[in-house]
């Protein structure tokens, strides 16, 4: 990318490779608790096993009743789980991001002391800084809208899963960024006093969503304030398709 920022490029590669390494660890969980049977006899195994949750104490359960609860929830607390490692990495890419433009003064902001935002006007930030973008293909910028939704929704998720134990309410409803550019989106069938009990393609969607947001994110704000005149590309740029890095975030695999 002729002209681009290097330090914005080293904010927006780490939070791109782990974004796709979640995406890799989410395929693998739903293959293979998609295929997880426990058998008849471990199901009525009335044994009671000690599991730790300290280092000091541990609960007791019946090893029927573990495997039975384990297996029933199991979409449920990853997904859950998922969505609690997607957007902190997002979230902290964006600020680093608006950090370093503020610093270059490029947001109006020279001389002035710059004060963190709350992750809501972080984003409303960035949904108008994409809007009418001229990054990614006419495609992508069709379905910005739809994507800001997305990503907007997995905050008032995440939101409902830390303070309200997990159950929507009424603020899911109101906390939904206002804006005639971006699509609101909501769980499908949701209920106000109910358990969120999200599924594996909600989590598809939301990761697809928050790496498309960040290359486009990325893309505009080189373009804006940089002036490149084209987009981040892998070929282009040498980067590799390194899975054990995007995982591990190590320079070699080790077994």
């Amino acid at each position: 990318m002729t002209g681009s920022d290097s330090e914005i490029v080293a904010v927006f590669e780490p939070c791109d490779d782990a974004l796709q390494g979640l995406i890799a660890y989410h395929f693998l969980v739903t293959q293979t608790t998609h295929k997880l049977q426990v058998s008849h006899d471990l199901l009525n195994d009335k044994r009671v096993i000690p599991f730790k949750i300290t280092h000091e104490w541990s609960r007791e359960y019946g090893v029927g009743e573990f495997f039975a609860h384990v297996v029933n929830s199991a979409e449920f607390q990853h997904c859950r789980t998922m969505l609690l490692a997607i957007i902190p990495q997002f979230e902290v890419a964006l600020r680093r991001v608006k950090s370093r433009l503020w610093n270059l003064g490029k947001l109006g902001s020279k001389g002035q002391t710059y004060a963190e935002p709350d992750y809501k006007p972080l984003l409303s930030w960035a949904f108008q800084l994409v809007r009418n973008t001229r990054a990614g293909s006419s495609t992508m910028q069709a379905r910005l809208p739809e994507v800001c939704g997305d990503v907007d929704n997995a905050r008032r998720l995440r939101n409902l899963s830390m303070h309200e134990n997990n159950y929507f309410t009424q603020k899911y409803v109101e906390d939904a960024i206002d804006g005639a550019f971006i699509l609101k989106k909501f769980v499908h069938g949701f209920v106000v006093g109910q358990k969120i009990l999200l599924v594996n393609s909600d989590i598809d969607n939301f990761l697809y969503s928050h790496i498309e947001l960040l290359h486009m994110f990325h893309n505009t704000v080189q373009r804006k304030f940089f002036g490149c005149t084209e987009d981040y590309n892998y070929e282009k740029m040498g980067k590799m398709q390194e899975l054990y890095r995007m995982i591990s975030g190590r320079a070699a695999f080790r077994v």
